[in-house]
């Protein structure tokens, strides 16, 4: 039986799986400084609260990429036929 209270902490690719997106994005999260999980033994711990954290942050770059994408594009209408566009934001 599992204890409901016991907290949760996972590893990098783990808790990566759990929130659905490659572990390079959890990743660089980290190196941003978005996100500070418990370093132990060169390894990278999150636990519930920071899992939460990072999902609130993927989907406000998501949120915020798409917002600015529909807004280049509304000024430059040109711009999603450029061979450029492959690198704005995915």
């Amino acid at each position: 039986m599992v204890n409901p209270n016991a907290s949760l902490t996972l590893k990098l690719k783990q808790a990566s799986a759990v929130l659905g997106g490659p572990p390079k994005d959890l990743q660089n999260l980290v190196q941003l400084g978005v996100i500070r999980p418990v370093h132990r033994n060169s390894v990278c711990w999150f636990g519930t609260n920071l899992l939460l954290d990072a999902k609130v942050a993927f989907y406000l770059k998501e949120t915020l990429a798409i917002a600015c994408r529909k807004n280049y594009t509304l000024q430059n209408p040109d711009f999603c036929g450029s061979p450029d566009f492959r690198g704005f934001g995915g």
